[in-house]
């Protein structure tokens, strides 16, 4: 029992509260106060929108007086929901708010309508039964005719302490009513009004640099889409320029009519220019017969609404205008759907461009019709979506040039072919050809790789990149001057493909230079380029295993379209003893197994719908040959929708493991000679840093000038070719003669020919250095020579 009255206890609480609730409801309707206190510039702004009634007046016969009148008999009504915004309509609507200066002190306020533009606008105030005019604006008053000369319709409003007022505000648009009332003290709202109009410049100064752009490109390749596009942004321009109120104070400030219709014209023109750009950049008279119709009736359409607003200016044109955005915005995604169907790859920016353009188009219709709630101001949104397609088109556009280019350089590769097929009709033409091909085929990475790093230099603001992006430049130079170095090796007919040049150096050397090469074309992939860190030292051709490992993973990046490519060396044991074993896998499409038999042969391409379709196939043909060339091993697994794992394996020289990792020539003493100073400079400073004593000199007398009572050089480095036809082994000899023995003497060249390496090697304690000079070959080349 006492359970069950508990339970009826508690019901008719609940219905005690919902009944008060019920008789009080039309109270808590009515139109909160707006209560002012002493702090209150500590406000940014107030927003009126929970202190509004409203009255729509149909037939726009009420003045300020009747206006009072019908609010006293309650023909108000309180607004509800998060904006104020009656639809699109040309009807006027009366606004009304109490306020109440609860403060000790004089309140100056300004009264904001959130717009910029209206057919009527007026602001009035009952207080003590007496009614006040603030500010009456026709859409028709040039801007200096205005009450408040501001971008917005303002009115200041004046509150003395603890005074109440009633505030009536009426205003008709030309279309949308979607206002946002707040009142803000001067210096809130000067704060606010400064940033805003710094937005607003900051992108019109943006479109305008597009303007300009597009106007230097149209006059250089004398290109008709450019110059369509630059009358696109500039109606564009305009248009944001009037939908802000800019255009009120510089444009146009004494021009009534335009100030209230030009809205409507300017975006009729953007929809005319945007819809002739298209027609030409798609080429839609030719490709799209249906498509260029459309277009033709819209253009037609949206003159003639021009014509009629020219002569009579009616509201709904506008509303018109923003449901024709729509159907232009669904039109060129449609056409750009269609063109890039068709092959044009350009279309897939200007489809993401009219994406966006539809979304923000359709939100704008919707919103200004009444139809959602208004969480984004219309002209922020308008804004932002003709920044966003200027920009989206205007990558359209470099695309295009981009693809025309393309398409004239792989013509000229054509005729070049053809040519060469021509001419080379012998047999030593056509071995040059080959020579030509290889040389082209080995070389084209590291500049590709140089473009790249140089374009992200021109892009960057960073100092921190940009010295960054120097240093991968470099390297990037140092492997193209060794690759170039070997592959003109190959081709000297001297040197009948024989010369092999054993060098020790850490396998790192050779997986850090691959990664710089194919980095940035990684990146443009989206694939992730991965090394693994080797302790390996490796004794053989350093210019040679460039070229094998750089066609390797040439290959690897090429077709792999996600994923990732690994390079890294691994250590193999087996009978002959320990082998290290360069490896790169890749995440690509796989090779089948009948194409595995031939993976190395000449001119055998793995995919022909792959990128760089005017490749010849040589990669894999070239590391068969070098591999065999050096004594290493090639060998391949591959599985379809896997990837493809390649494998180099080469002899490790064990006795250069142990001190692999010492940098140091400390207590070394050295004669270093070479008529150029830069290069001398440069060896001085390489070998300083390896801790080596040394006397520089252009020449072995400068040197022997130099020398130091009771200082005897360990070892002789110069340059071969020196100046007055003296060579660095004549010099050599001169620094023998003055210490009275023969010293380790190592010779610096570019000279690849055979007979200059018969010279040296007839020499004896002499071995050769080929240029370019690195530091780490450099040094592990003096510690062999010294058995350090």
């Amino acid at each position: 029992m006492r359970l069950l009255g508990n339970k009826m206890y508690r019901l008719l609480s609940y219905l005690l509260v919902l009944a008060i609730f019920v008789v009080t409801a039309p109270a808590f309707a009515q139109t909160p106060v707006l209560k002012l206190s002493d702090n209150t510039d500590s406000t940014e702004s107030i927003s009126l929108l929970p202190h509004l009634s409203y009255l729509e007046d149909k037939e726009a016969a009420l003045d300020a007086t009747a206006a009072v009148l019908a609010h006293e008999e309650g023909g108000f009504k309180a607004i509800t929901g998060n904006s104020v915004d009656f639809g699109y309509t040309g009807h006027r609507y009366w606004l009304h708010s109490k306020i109440h200066n609860a403060g000790t002190s004089e309140q100056n306020l300004i009264y904001d309508l959130g717009h910029v533009r209206m057919a009527e606008f007026g602001v009035y105030i009952l207080r003590d039964g007496s009614l006040e005019v603030l500010a009456e604006v026709s859409g028709y008053d040039t801007f200096q005719e205005r009450t408040i000369k501001h971008r917005l319709l303002l009115a200041n409003v004046k509150l003395l302490a603890n005074e109440k007022i009633d505030l009536f505000v009426k205003f008709r648009s030309y279309g949308s009513t979607n206002v946002t009332p707040k009142l803000s003290q001067s210096w809130a709202f000067m704060a606010n009004d400064s940033m805003v109009t710094m937005l607003h410049s900051l992108l019109i100064g943006a479109l305008l640099l597009l303007a300009l752009y597009n106007l230097i490109m149209s006059a250089l390749l004398k290109s008709l889409p450019h110059l369509l596009y630059v009358f696109f942004v500039l109606s564009g321009l305009l248009h944001v320029a009037q939908q802000t109120g800019l255009a009120f104070v510089y444009i146009w400030p004494n021009q009534g009519f335009i100030n209230a219709n030009a809205a409507n014209i300017l975006g009729l023109l953007t929809v005319i220019f945007v819809m002739l750009f298209f027609r030409n950049f798609f080429n839609m008279k030719e490709t799209d017969k249906l498509m260029d119709n459309i277009a033709k009736g819209l253009i037609g359409f949206a003159i003639m609404l021009i014509i009629v607003s020219l002569l009579y200016p009616i509201a709904y044109i506008g509303k018109i205008g923003f449901s024709m955005m729509t159907i232009v915005a669904l039109v060129n995604f449609v056409a750009s759907i269609r063109a890039f169907k068709r092959g044009f790859k350009p279309a897939r920016f200007a489809a993401l461009g009219w994406a966006g353009v539809l979304f923000g188009s359709v939100y704008v219709a919707l919103s200004i019709n009444g139809l959602i709630p208004i969480a984004v101001e219309v002209n922020v949104v308008f804004e932002l979506t003709m920044l966003f397609e200027s920009l989206l088109f205007l990558a359209s556009l470099v695309d295009y040039v981009t693809e025309m280019r393309i398409a004239r350089d792989n013509t000229q590769k054509r005729l070049i072919h053809s040519l060469e097929e021509g001419m080379l009709s012998n047999q030593e033409a056509a071995a040059k050809g080959r020579a030509l091909s290889v040389i082209s085929h080995d070389i084209r990475q590291p500049i590709h790789a140089l473009k790249l790093y140089i374009q992200g230099l021109r892009n960057t603001k960073s100092w921190s990149k940009a010295v960054l992006g120097l240093e991968q430049m470099s390297h990037t130079i140092t492997s193209l001057e060794r690759l170039l170095s070997s592959v003109m090796d190959s081709s000297e007919p001297e040197n009948s493909g024989e010369l092999i040049i054993n060098e020790h150096f850490s396998a790192n050397r050779l997986i850090s230079s691959t990664q710089l090469i194919f980095a940035a074309k990684a990146e443009q992939k989206g694939l992730l380029l991965k090394t693994v860190p080797s302790s390996l030292q490796l004794y053989t051709d350093l210019g040679v295993m460039m070229r094998i490992v750089n066609n390797i993973v040439s290959n690897a990046v090429k077709y792999t379209d996600a994923g990732k490519v690994l390079i890294g060396f691994r250590r193999r044991h087996d009978k002959s003893g320990t082998k290290a074993v360069l490896q790169v896998f890749d995440t690509g499409q796989g090779i089948p197994d009948e194409q595995l038999v031939n993976i190395f042969d000449s001119y055998s391409r793995l995919d022909v719908k792959a990128e760089n379709k005017d490749s010849y196939g040589l990669g894999l043909s070239i590391v068969k040959k070098l591999t065999d060339k050096i004594g290493a091993k090639v060998s391949i697994k591959s599985k379809l929708g896997v990837g493809t794992l390649f494998e180099v394996e080469m002899p490790i020289s064990p006795a250069r493991q142990d001190n692999a990792h010492s940098k140091s020539l400390e207590g070394v003493k050295a004669v270093i000679i070479d008529d150029n100073p830069i290069t001398l400079d440069e060896l001085e400073q390489q070998l300083k840093g390896f801790g080596v004593e040394l006397v520089k000199g252009r020449s072995w007398a400068e040197c022997l000038r130099q020398v130091p009572d009771n200082w005897q050089p360990d070892i002789v480095i110069s340059d071969l070719h020196l100046s007055n036809d003296t060579t660095g082994l004549h010099a050599a000899s001169m620094i023998y003669d003055h210490f009275g023995k023969q010293l380790p003497t190592l010779i610096i060249s570019f000279d690849r020919l055979a007979k200059t390496r018969q010279q040296v090697a007839s020499f004896k304690h002499a071995e050769m250095q080929y240029k370019p000079l690195e530091a780490d070959i450099l040094l592990d080349k003096i510690k062999l020579m010294l058995k350090l």
